[in-house]
C-alpha cells in the first residue's frame, strides 16, 4: 500500500504546487481571488481476525478534496482612468459575453468605452446596469449634454438723439451716412437699421426697398436719403424693448422715453461679442445704449466622466452642467465560494452559489464603488512563498516513499529469482 500512498502524495503537493503556483503568478493581477487546497486522508481498511472479524480503518493515502478561493478584499489602488472601478465591499461586478451570451461575474474594473460606447472590459464583455442592461455611453460627435440648450444671444441698441446731416453710424459693420442735408430724428436711425438681415450691403437693402414699393408698400424716406457701406455682421433686426438700465445703472425716465431700441439677435448660437455701434454727428454727442440683453446659450459637449460611490457615471460637459449617464449594477452572490471560475477573471452562477442579485451599490449589504480604482490581487506571496517551499518538501518527501518502496519491491523480485 505504501507505493500508492506516496503517489497519492505526489498528485496531492503537485495540485498545491499548481495552485500555489497560479496564485503566486496572479499577485498583480487586479481583482484575482487567491486559492487554497483542502486536504483528506483516504481510510484503508483491513479483517481483524484478532477481533472476531471487525474491520480496522488505516491511512491510505491523502487527497486533494477541494480547491477553495477567499474572496476577501484586495487592496485598492486609485489611477487616473476615469471609467476604472473598484468594489470596496461585498458584491461583484456584471458582464455579459457577448458571443456566448452569458451572464458572469468579477472583481475586476478595468473597464473602457469601445467605439460604438458601450462599457466594456479587456476582453470586450459588456458592463451591466442596475436592470441587467448593457451600459451605453455619448460616442463623439453626438456627446451633447441632455440638459443643454441652444438659444441666440439678443443685444439691445437703443438711438436717443438725432443725427445732424452728414453723420454716420457704424453699426456691425454696416455704415449709414446722412446725405439728405437735414436732420435725422432718433426715430428714424432706429427705422434705418431695422429689419436688416445677416450680411446685408447697400445693394439687398436697395433690392429689398425697391421689393416693397413693387408690392405696393413704400420705401423708406430715411433709407433713401443716405449711403450705405460695409457689411452687416452676423445679426438680424428687429423693434426691441426700451431696457431700465445701461450698463449697471438705472436709466432716467426722460432717457427711457426718448430711447428708440433695436433688437439685434445673431445668427450664431451662444454667448457672442456685444455688437459694436458707433457714430458721428449726432446732435448731442453721444453714442447709443448698446448692451447684452441675454446671452445665448450653446448645447455642452461632453468634457470628461466620472464614478461616484454609488456607480454612477456622470458626465461633465463644457457648459458646466452634470448629467447621469448610467449607474453601474452591483450583484450579491449568496455564496461566492460556490461560483464557477470561467477565465477572464470571471466567475459563472452555479447551483451552489445561488442565485445573483442585481442593484445599486451601497444598497442592501453591497459594497461602495470607488471610482479610478482598481482592486488589488488579494495573494499574500508570503505565505505563498512558505507554502511553495513546503509543498515542494512534501512532493520530495512523497517522491522518496515511492523511490524506497520501488526498491523494496525490487528487492522482493529478485528474492523470488
Amino acid at each position: 500500500m505504501s507505493l500508492i500512498e506516496g503517489l497519492s502524495g505526489l498528485n496531492a503537493a503537485s495540485e498545491q504546487l499548481s495552485v500555489l503556483g497560479k496564485n503566486i503568478a496572479n499577485s498583480a493581477t487586479v481583482g484575482y481571488k487567491s486559492a487554497s487546497v483542502d486536504f483528506t486522508n483516504v481510510l484503508a481498511s483491513h479483517l481483524n481476525s484478532a477481533n472476531s472479524g471487525m474491520s480496522t480503518q488505516t491511512g491510505g493515502g491523502v487527497l486533494a478534496s477541494n480547491v477553495t478561493q477567499s474572496f476577501s478584499q484586495g487592496a485598492i489602488s486609485k489611477n487616473t482612468s476615469p471609467l476604472n472601478a473598484a468594489i470596496s465591499g461585498q458584491g461583484m461586478f456584471v458582464l455579459k459575453d457577448p458571443v456566448l451570451g452569458n451572464t458572469v461575474y468579477t472583481r475586476n474594473g478595468q473597464f473602457t468605452e469601445n467605439s460604438t460606447g458601450y462599457l466594456v472590459n479587456g476582453s470586450g464583455y459588456k458592463v451591466l446596469d442596475i436592470t441587467g442592461t448593457a451600459i451605453q455611453l455619448p460616442v463623439s460627435p453626438n456627446d451633447v449634454s441632455p440638459t443643454s440648450t441652444q438659444t441666440y444671444q439678443v443685444d439691445t441698441v437703443a438711438f436717443t438723439s438725432s443725427l445732424s446731416p452728414y453723420g454716420t453710424v457704424t453699426f456691425g459693420g454696416l455704415t449709414y451716412t446722412n446725405t439728405d442735408g437735414s436732420t435725422l430724428t432718433a426715430a428714424e436711425v432706429a427705422a434705418i437699421f431695422t429689419g436688416l438681415s445677416a450680411g446685408d450691403t447697400s445693394t439687398t437693402i436697395a433690392a429689398r426697398s425697391a421689393a416693397a414699393v413693387a408690392a405696393g408698400g413704400s420705401a423708406n424716406a430715411a433709407i433713401s436719403s443716405g449711403i450705405f457701406s460695409g457689411v452687416l455682421g452676423n445679426f438680424n433686426t428687429t423693434t426691441g424693448t426700451v431696457p431700465d438700465t445701461y450698463l449697471g445703472m438705472q436709466l432716467s425716465a426722460a432717457t427711457q422715453a426718448s430711447a428708440q431700441p433695436i433688437a439685434v439677435t445673431y445668427d450664431s448660437y451662444g454667448p457672442q461679442t456685444t455688437i459694436s455701434v458707433s457714430s458721428s454727428g449726432f446732435l448731442t454727442g453721444s453714442d447709443p445704449i448698446v448692451e447684452t440683453t441675454t446671452a445665448g446659450t450653446d448645447y455642452g459637449y461632453l468634457n470628461s466622466m466620472a464614478i461616484d460611490t454609488e456607480g454612477n457615471i456622470v458626465g461633465t460637459y463644457s457648459d458646466g452642467s452634470t448629467y447621469t449617464l448610467a449607474q453601474i449594477g452591483v450583484a450579491m452572490i449568496p455564496s461566492n465560494t460556490g461560483l464557477k471560475q470561467v477565465g477572464n477573471d470571471t466567475w459563472m452562477q452555479t447551483s451552489k452559489s445561488g442565485v445573483p442579485v442585481i442593484a445599486a451599490a451601497n444598497s442592501l449589504g453591497r459594497g461602495t464603488i470607488v471610482g479610478s480604482a482598481l482592486e488589488d490581487s488579494n495573494v499574500n506571496q508570503t505565505t505563498d512563498m512558505v507554502a511553495l517551499l513546503a509543498a515542494q518538501q512534501a512532493y520530495q518527501a512523497s517522491a522518496q516513499v515511492v523511490k524506497i518502496e520501488n526498491q523494496i519491491y525490487q528487492t522482493l523480485i529478485g528474492m523470488n529469482g
